[in-house]
């Protein structure tokens, strides 16, 4: 007796070469939408961010400069020689922008205030503000300086009506205002007028 057997047999089939790069043609084009719109994103959140960043720093400024003029107070204060110098000063040369005499909350005593005296001036794109720890100062008296504001075009700091110096006199009228100009580097222009104590 003859058997015969059929035999099956299995082909496998592999990816031939044109699928392949097919495929990875496929892959690279999504991977490179996915990067382009990820990069997209991480640039727009980082500009974002700088921006936020940049409007905070501008706040810090005006708002620590606002309060140094609603609180400034009519008292002269003798410089390291002797000089008497006034108790505001309206400058707009030299990088100086206004000194005057303010009233800051004393941290040691709650609900109390101290006077300080406080410089505001502009150098190397920058706005600086310049403090004493005591208003009457001795040749040996160090101002503590700080950096309010970066990137800055030009300040002016103009008080209205024009004046000198402020001495502890009274004036008279409605006292005085205190223009704020801010020229930013392809941000915007920034004014504020805010009014100065009613002390002057």
């Amino acid at each position: 007796m003859h058997v015969t057997t059929n035999h099956c047999r299995l082909t496998e089939r592999g990816f031939t070469l044109l699928e392949t790069l097919v495929a990875i043609a496929i892959f690279s084009t999504i991977s490179l939408a996915v990067y382009s719109t990820l990069n997209q994103y991480f640039s727009i959140n980082e500009r974002l961010h700088e921006e936020n960043e940049r409007s905070a720093e501008i706040d810090r400024f005006v708002s620590l400069l606002e309060r140094d003029i609603r609180y400034a107070i009519n008292r002269g204060i003798r410089l390291e020689y002797g000089d008497v110098e006034a108790a505001l000063v309206n400058e707009q040369d030299d990088g100086k922008l206004i000194s005057m005499t303010t009233s800051i909350p004393d941290y040691d005593s709650p609900g109390d205030s101290r006077l300080m005296r406080v410089d505001w001036y502009q150098g190397d794109h920058a706005v600086y503000r310049a403090h004493w720890l005591v208003l009457d100062r001795a040749q040996d008296s160090v101002p503590i300086r700080r950096k309010v504001l970066s990137n800055v075009g030009n300040v002016a700091v103009q008080v209205i009506p024009a004046l000198g110096d402020l001495h502890e006199t009274e004036t008279e009228g409605d006292g005085y205002l205190v223009r704020i100009d801010l020229d930013m580097p392809g941000d915007f222009d920034i004014s504020k007028t805010v009014r100065l104590s009613g002390e002057f």
